[in-house]
């Protein structure tokens, strides 16, 4: 796991006020669940009500996730676990249950592959579908064969009984 610095969470925090009250957040006191394993820290933070948020920090590239109603991203409740990794303060666990947002901020990327791969066949399938629709009129012959691109011409049976002659 790479060591994390003041400097690294500045450079992921823009706001003076958000990076304050991370700090002040910053106490092992005011979390319970704290674990981290190669890939994310999470905890439950408390909030200024009675209820607590579930907060996850992927390690590699700082990517947070926090149940609070904050529109500031990160919020404090991730600047404050960024603090506490950064102080070597949060233990490895193998246990995800008291944060599971951890696994979903952890499969988040795998996730966004794995749909955009989805994406590219979808997106394959409605080409080749568009050009088949898009194929060329067939090609009658007068002796019935329907010539279709590139596939083996077909017989086809002409109904000669409403034959108009000019």
């Amino acid at each position: 796991m790479p060591q994390w610095t003041e400097s690294d969470i500045q450079t992921h925090v823009t706001d003076a006020n958000t990076l304050h009250d991370g700090r002040a957040l910053a106490r092992v006191a005011k979390w319970s669940g704290l674990g981290r394993d190669d890939h994310a820290a999470w905890g439950l933070a408390q909030g200024s009500g009675k209820n607590l948020y579930r907060v996850c920090v992927a390690i590699d590239d700082a990517a947070t996730k926090c149940s609070c109603p904050s529109r500031k991203f990160p919020c404090k409740h991730a600047v404050g676990l960024m603090f506490l990794l950064a102080a070597d303060m949060v233990a490895l666990s193998d246990v995800r249950h008291d944060a599971p947002v951890a696994v979903e901020l952890v499969g988040k990327r795998k996730v966004v592959e794995r749909v955009l791969e989805q994406q590219r066949a979808k997106d394959d399938t409605e080409q080749a579908q568009r050009a088949a629709v898009d194929a060329p009129e067939p090609e009658f012959t007068p002796d019935g064969v329907v010539e279709r691109g590139s596939h083996e011409p077909q017989l086809i049976a002409f109904d000669t009984t409403n034959r108009l002659d000019w």
